[in-house]
């Protein structure tokens, strides 16, 4: 009855080890997911857009970017709120251009737009101080012709 009983504890000890491995597999499906979220994110509304043979713009300059959208209709929006007027468009487009570092102007036009009234707007745009402007297009399906 000499055997000296000890506990699991004292032989053992406390493992205070942080096991990181499940922490960074979530952390890289977290950051996958947020990526390619990401790049679907230009906001503004749903425009039917017209297809152009173009380059494809960075990504880099979507993070600062104000869209503004012509509807079928005409009705002029700056990001997803409607101006009323043209009047006050160069202001309201001069305020939100505030909230954000070197913002790109992206001009969005239905397919069904004139192409007056897209240099109208191309034109407040350019009022309100604005000169480098991203006209938005589909990319251009060459089985179509």
């Amino acid at each position: 009855m000499g055997i000296a009983q000890t506990s699991y504890r004292k032989t053992r000890g406390i493992n205070s080890d942080i096991n990181i491995t499940p922490l960074v597999d979530v952390m890289l499906v977290l950051l996958t997911i947020f990526m390619v979220t990401s790049s679907m994110m230009v906001g503004g509304i749903d425009v039917d857009l017209p297809d152009a043979n173009t380059a494809a713009i960075q990504q880099d300059n979507l993070k600062e970017s104000i869209v503004v959208s012509i509807a079928s209709n005409g009705d002029i929006f700056i990001d997803e709120i409607k101006i009323s007027n043209d009047e006050n468009f160069p202001y309201k487009l001069k305020a939100i251009a505030k909230k954000k570092k070197n913002p790109v102007i992206m001009l969005k036009g239905d397919v069904s737009v004139t192409y007056g009234a897209l240099v109208s707007v191309f034109n407040l745009i350019k009022d309100a101080g604005f000169s480098d402007v991203l006209l938005v297009t589909l990319p251009y399906d060459k089985k179509l012709q």
